[in-house]
């Protein structure tokens, strides 16, 4: 880091290589889960970062029916992000069209009528004039109304949440955030996008969508059970599932961008059944979901683009190029093995595995991160997963290896309420009422397909052993294992770490669980006569916390970590919260004494059918009370305690209807609440360590302890930190005080000559009120230092900081205020003592000219797209100054009959190369001194002259000339003087120029009392050089792996030699042949149309051989490009050669077709909606008085001459209907009166070409109108 006056000026780099330095294993004391993350490389643009970072997402446990992600089965690579949705009942923002009335939770008046909803009934059954409102009420939404809001997860570098949107429309973080989401809806109330802005102005733009349809099919006549997953599906859904991130963008300009390939296609198809008491499957519906994710294409900043390659949906390479896509040669890539279903006998589909992810830089593969995983049969190519097979799980849906059914054990038993009516785990020994599976858990299998061995490159390796969770069942009052698995052990290297999740805090593994359910597992409901079961879990998510943990370290001792683990199963309320209660609703009647349907062995409760969600309360579940450290001979060491307190914005209460119509009498239905923008934070810790010479007679149990207890205090205006205390055994209080941007939002009204109140006004106006502005810290009272930062607009809306103080004990430092002066205008008032004023910044918001309150200046220049700092000036400014080491393509002098060079260069990777018509012109310079010195590294083969000439307009002011002799031909040479700016004018050119070919490096200019040190770097690893005031310089020199190889003085002699070795196999180039050919086979081209082939990139020096149908082509090289003449197939194929290794050679076939399928659609009126005549005027693209419309195929050309034609029509919410599948060239449409919508008309007209069939489509946009309104 450089510090200039208060300024803080990063030198750093752009990408950081972080591959190889995690040799760990976290593990969640809470939850008992494995919580892996490797760090793969990251980005940097100005204040974003950019983490590339392999994820285990599957830390309980990979369950059977898992899909497998990213990175294959538990992995997944986190760089992008996006707002995902999890659809409850409708999409929010659906708005069904034409016979179509299903309304989304955005749309219509029925959500703000659930939130003012109060069931009537109580829970005497007997009666039921109580149930009439409530039936009437959660009847009327009748599967086509949305009663619950859906559920948004948002993710991204340095964001994450959810949110649900309120009645009011607006999104509500859950737990409190404070962000801004902005949804972008077209204009069907469809949403296109979110905007998520930060407090201090980083704004996340979500827009790239992956959409999604689900459709129920009834199995037979009448859905009679769960029918709340088919009434609001029985018409074709279309929704936008999830919004990938397209961009970050920061207050100072930096900006990421993310690009996507083109959504692929992705369908599932499962039933739903329940199985009767009997033991009979009653098939109910077919559920056909489709979505259409995206996998990342690249991540682009100012200087890099992340490139991502990807086969069957897993990443295979990611590589680091420049910001044009150039390669650098630094590759990530990531190895599979595949698996099938250990109990398929058959062929099996598989699953793919993580096996290795390696670096390769240079054409050099590094050692890799190896996983092993637990039930793999290496041998056979089978794990112990049954993705593909029925049974062998769990209650929680993990294998277990030894349930055949998937039908489980009920234990019913009419006495008990609520969760524990119907049981799936017995309490003793009981007989099952209804036979089934005990589906229980099996430590041998339930962390089937979970890493046990992680290789780390740096050749050491953790052995992992797991076990099952485990919990409390206060009605058997046992322990019971289920909830997945839980990490056991930890060994790395000689350590090795052991976890125990008991009551008593010691490391044993016989203790009483501390584990709590959060809900039970439900896989029955009853109908009013019968109990029916299904074979998959009915409920919200059952998961295990435990209250306490013990993590012991051989030889180090242990730490008892304690949690709070309020609102857990059975409780029923806790606190502020509620399990939601499922009740009855009847129809009755209105007439005197109706009489009540018998409702047989119903009954309200909690933790029922249909089991809806819960209040969340996570924000309040899991926090941290005390953790305590212990010897290895039991002495307490160390004790930090925990207090909470609530964020206090106004908490939205959300309400929700889950139900599930039985019968057309009878509904039950659970009525739920969600708290939004509220949440938890630290208000005291306090540090406890025991005097280790003197801890008193017990030393578990010091008595003699030094405390340290830290107070969080939080405004009430905005939630943010306002203060911090410290206060140790002394009894002094320290405290640190913060006021932000929206401490000062009484500032509403700015003199506009006062740029630091506008530029206030301006932090407040764009979400940025989270921005700090002032820092006070204080001992006993006392002030002991104080810093502020003041912002104004530099334009093109860039507020940024202009004035900075730091000010000392006893400097009369008086706090920030705002007042009103005579203009009748705001202003802040500050001390201007202490203040550094930044003049200028570069156009992505780095700071280039500052002056301190001595007035002392100093000047930043910024090359590398502008986000690195290349020059360093003391006592001139930035505009002062010109210098230029080549490093950038585009120099900071304008250049005639120069050319930037990388044969040869003193400092970093370019010089400058130069002739006798040579110029390098500087405009507008600001004078800085009466004497300026002249700079530059000269390399030569004859003498030279290098000539700095300062003018303006066509007089020259000032000159010197720098002479390069004989005696140093064919060296580089260190040249200087001092020129007398006396006549120079304020703002002056510089010209440099020589006068005989040469090369140059470091051109400076600057005032002659200024120092200057000036910076080359590898983008991807840090600083390469540093020059400074006279020449003298280091240069550094860097490995494949971002590691310090030497340092080299201004002579280039070495001054520090680093050598490094693996423990693990050293590194070595691929002795591999890289087969393949672009485009992929099969592809459809046309005659006379170019095609490019291109075969893989490979490491070693190998050769290529072309052939197209048998004849061996000219070109030799990794592309060919070929015209095919004539149609028909077209055989291609690339032979890849290299001396001692066996050739490899790929072959594609294409299909070569006559022309591109091209046509128009034309559209007429038929009047008065009969078809009795066409009007003569052309269509204006609206439908006036709702006439039919006559669609017709025009100027019709390519394909093979037979044709068939494919009518679609998509309108509303994006609803698509084929109208016609194999129809003639026009089509008339007759259904507007219906549909009164906006459509679009498609027409897709193909055509059979022999080897290949081609097709192509053109649409209509048609405007409504209704009868009233005219067209124009």
């Amino acid at each position: 880091m450089k510090t200039l006056f208060s300024f803080i000026i990063a030198i750093g780099v752009t990408a950081t290589l972080c591959f190889a330095q995690v040799t760990t294993v976290p593990v969640d004391p809470l939850t008992g889960r494995l919580a892996l993350t490797l760090p793969v490389t990251e980005l940097h643009s100005g204040s974003i970062s950019v983490p590339v970072v392999l994820v285990y997402t599957a830390g309980s446990g990979v369950q059977s029916s898992a899909e497998e992600g990213s990175a294959g089965v538990g992995w997944d690579i986190a760089v992008s992000g996006a707002v995902r949705r999890e659809l409850r009942a409708l999409p929010d923002d659906y708005k069904g069209t034409g016979t179509d009335t299903r309304m989304g939770w955005l749309n219509g008046s029925t959500t703000a009528s659930i939130q003012t909803f109060v069931p009537a009934s109580d829970d005497d059954l007997t009666a039921c004039v109580d149930e009439r409102d409530d039936f009437n009420f959660v009847n009327a939404l009748n599967y086509n109304i949305d009663p619950e809001p859906d559920l948004f997860s948002f993710s991204a570098p340095g964001l994450s949440g959810q949110f649900m949107f309120g009645a009011d429309g607006v999104p509500r973080p859950i737990p409190y955030q404070d962000i801004r989401i902005t949804p972008t809806k077209d204009g069907n109330g469809k949403i296109t996008a979110f905007d998520i802005t930060t407090n201090t102005g980083v704004v996340y733009t979500f827009n790239m969508l992956e959409t999604a349809s689900r459709e129920t099919t009834a199995i037979n006549a009448t859905v009679s059970y769960l029918a709340n997953g088919y009434g609001y599906y029985q018409q074709l859904l279309n929704y936008t599932s999830a919004w990938n991130l397209y961009k970050i963008t920061a207050p100072d300009g930096s900006k990421v961008e993310y690009s996507y390939y083109q959504p692929y296609q992705k369908g599932k198809q499962q039933t739903t059944a329940v199985v009767t008491e009997a033991g009979t499957v009653s098939n109910q519906y077919t559920t056909t979901n489709i979505t259409n994710p995206r996998e990342l294409w690249s991540v682009q900043t100012n200087l890099n683009v992340l490139s991502f390659t990807w086969a069957n949906h897993r990443i295979q390479s990611i590589a680091l190029n420049d910001n044009l896509g150039n390669p650098l040669h630094i590759d990530y890539n990531f190895e599979y093995k595949e698996y099938k279903d250990k109990w398929n006998t058959g062929s099996g589909s598989k699953r793919g595995f993580l096996n290795s992810v390696t670096q390769e830089s240079n054409c050099i593969s590094y050692p890799a991160y190896v996983f092993s995983y637990n039930g793999v049969d290496d041998i056979n190519n089978t794990v112990s997963l049954p993705f593909s097979t029925a049974g062998r799980t769990d209650l929680w849906g993990y294998c277990n290896g030894t349930s055949t059914s998937s039908i489980p054990a009920v234990y019913v038993n009419a006495a008990n309420g609520d969760g524990e009516r119907m049981r799936m785990i017995p309490i003793a020994s009981e007989t099952a009422t209804l036979s089934g599976d005990a589906r229980a858990a099996d430590d041998s299998f339930v962390a089937s397909g979970m890493p046990v061995i992680i290789q780390y490159p740096t050749g050491s390796s953790s052995y992992i052993q797991y076990e099952s969770n485990t919990y409390w069942d206060a009605a058997a009052a046992k322990k019971i294992a289920g909830g997945g698995a839980r990490v056991k052990s930890v060994r790395f290297e000689s350590t090795t770490t052991e976890y125990y999740y008991n009551t008593t805090g010691n490391a044993n593994s016989t203790d009483a669980t501390s584990g709590k359910l959060s809900y039970p597992p439900v896989y029955a409901f009853v109908d009013g006569t019968s109990t029916l079961r299904t074979t998959f879990h009915l409920g919200p998510e059952s998961y295990v916390l435990y209250s306490r943990a013990v993590v012991r370290q051989s030889g180090r001792g242990r730490t008892v970590y304690d949690y709070a683990l309020p609102a857990m199963y059975p409780l029923n309320t806790d606190l502020d919260w509620s399990a939601t209660k499922s009740r009855v609703a009847r129809f009755v009647p209105v007439i005197s004494n109706p009489p009540c349907t018998s409702i047989g062995n119903q009954v309200n409760g909690y933790y029922t059918y249909p089991f809806a969600p819960t209040t969340n309360f996570e924000f309040e579940r899991g926090l941290p009370q005390v953790v305590t450290d212990y010897s290895e001979t039991n002495a307490k060491v160390q004790e930090r305690s925990y207090t909470y307190q609530r964020l206090t914005p106004a908490t939205v209460t959300i309400k929700g209807v889950r139900l599930e119509r039985l019968s057309t009498t009878n509904i039950v239905y659970g009525f739920y609440s969600i708290l939004a923008n509220t949440g938890k934070v630290v208000q005291t810790e306090t540090v406890k360590r025991a005097d280790e010479l003197n801890p008193g007679a017990d030393p578990a149990n010091p008595t003699n302890v030094l405390a340290s207890t830290t107070t969080y205090a939080y405004s009430t205006a905005h939630q943010m930190l306002q203060s911090v205390t410290v206060t140790n055994s002394d009894a002094v209080n320290y405290v640190t005080s913060f006021r932000y941007a929206k401490d000062f939002a009484s500032l509403t009204n700015p003199d506009p000559a006062k740029p630091e109140a506008v530029g206030l006004k301006a932090l407040n106006d764009n979400y940025r009120h989270g921005t700090l502005i002032e820092t006070q810290t204080s001992r006993a009272g006392a002030l002991t230092g104080a810093s502020i930062v003041l912002y104004k607009d530099y334009g093109n809306g860039k507020v940024l900081p202009s004035l900075k103080g730091n000010y000392p004990r006893g400097s009369g430092f008086a706090a920030l205020a705002v007042q009103t002066n005579g203009t009748g205008k705001q202003e802040i008032t500050f001390v201007n003592q202490y203040l550094s004023t930044v003049q200028s910044y570069s156009t992505v918001g780095n700071a280039m000219s500052v002056k301190d309150y001595r007035q002392k200046r100093a000047g930043l220049l910024y090359d590398y797209k502008g986000e690195l700092p290349y020059a360093v000036v003391a006592n001139a400014l930035a505009e002062e100054v010109a210098y230029d080491g080549f490093e950038d393509a585009t120099t900071f002098f304008t250049a005639t009959n120069a050319t930037r060079t990388k044969t040869n260069a003193w400092a970093g990777s370019y010089g400058e190369s130069v002739s006798a018509t040579t110029k390098l012109v500087r405009d507008n310079l600001s004078k800085g001194g009466r004497r300026y010195r002249a700079s530059c590294w000269v390399y030569a083969a004859a003498a030279t002259n290098i000539t700095f000439r300062i003018y303006s307009g066509a007089t020259t002011q000032a000159s010197t000339v720098l002479t390069y002799g004989t005696a140093s031909a064919n060296n580089w040479k260190y040249l200087e003087a001092v020129v007398d700016m006396s006549a120079a004018s304020a703002t002056f050119s510089l010209e440099v120029s020589g006068n005989a070919t040469a090369t140059i490096d470091e051109v400076r200019f600057y005032p002659a009392d200024a120092t200057m040190s000036t910076f080359t770097y590898n983008i991807l690893k840090g600083k390469t050089s540093e020059v400074g005031e006279r020449g003298e310089a280091a240069f550094t020199n860097y490995d494949d792996l971002n590691r310090v190889v030497t340092v080299l003085d201004q002579n280039k002699d070495i001054r520090l030699l680093k050598e490094y070795s693996f423990a693990s196999p050293t590194a070595s180039a691929p002795q591999e042949i890289n087969a393949g050919l672009s485009p992929a086979d099969g592809r459809v081209f046309y005659v006379g149309n170019s095609i490019n082939f291109t075969a893989p990139d490979n490491c070693l020096g190998v050769s290529y051989t072309w052939v197209v149908n048998g004849t061996t082509q000219s070109a030799t090289g990794q592309t060919m490009s070929y015209t095919p003449m004539a149609s028909g197939s077209l055989t291609v194929s690339v032979t890849v050669s290299y001396p001692t290794l066996n050739p490899v050679t790929t072959t594609n076939t294409y299909c070569i077709v006559g022309q591109a399928i091209d046509f128009d659609v034309a559209v007429r009126d038929l009047v008065h909606t009969v078809p009795t005549g066409e009007q003569n005027n052309t269509y204006g693209g609206e439908d006036c008085s709702e006439n039919w419309k006559k669609f017709t195929v025009t100027n019709l050309t390519g394909g093979c001459g037979t044709y068939t034609y494919k009518w679609t029509i998509t309108y509303g919410a994006g609803v698509t209907q084929v109208l016609t599948s194999s129809g003639g060239p026009e089509y008339i449409f007759d259904s507007m009166m219906d549909l009164k919508s906006n459509y679009q008309m498609q027409c897709t007209v193909t055509s059979a070409c022999g080897c290949a069939t081609i097709s192509q489509s053109t649409s209509q946009y048609i405007t409504y109108l209704t009868p009233a309104e005219k067209c124009q």
